[in-house]
């Protein structure tokens, strides 16, 4: 009697270091409450820190013709947000870890490019996680490579003093390392 093969797939590992950092600025009409402190009406400049760490883990379901990924994605951040206005400045900062699922699709081209989406979101106990990307990228031989593309980033969170409702959007170039 003959035993069914079995595939088995190697868990794969990613790890990005993203450093973001935005200033905007607008127009309240009323008092806004930031941290605990009251930031008057008018002109506003909100300063943001996403900056984050993430670790991914996960399976390549398909490798033929194209690449087809899922996995789960942990975002480790460290930020802060920072209003300003009238004359008062109020920080509300955050620590949190945060597990994603996460999903690829990339098409490979020749001579090195390729070109691939990436997906990871998730919520819990009201908190919401979106981070997607389009982009156009290659790789060298030497395992060095560079990436241009689009991202889209929500990050909607809050646990007592501690909030973040931001979307940001647009972009983006960067250095890469594959092995």
């Amino acid at each position: 009697m003959m035993k069914p093969s079995r595939a088995f797939s190697i868990l794969n590992i990613r790890l990005g270091v993203t450093n973001l950092q935005l200033t905007g600025n607008g127009t309240t009409t009323s008092v806004k409450n930031w941290n605990g402190t009251a930031i008057p009406a008018g002109n506003v400049i909100t300063d943001a820190d996403l900056s984050h760490t993430e670790l991914g883990l996960y399976y390549e379901l398909w490798d033929t013709g194209f690449d087809f990924d899922l996995g789960i994605n942990v975002k480790l951040f460290n930020g802060s947000v920072t209003m300003s206005g009238g004359g008062a400045t109020a920080t509300s900062s955050f620590d949190e870890t945060v597990p994603l699922l996460y999903g690829h699709f990339g098409i490979p081209l020749v001579a090195g490019f390729n070109i691939a989406a990436d997906i990871s979101g998730g919520g819990y106990d009201g908190n919401n996680y979106m981070d997607s990307l389009i982009r156009v990228g290659w790789v060298s031989d030497f395992m060095l490579g560079v990436e241009l593309g689009y991202r889209s980033m929500t990050v909607d969170y809050s646990d007592g003093n501690e909030y973040a409702d931001v979307k940001i959007k647009g972009p983006y170039l960067s250095a890469t390392l594959t092995f």
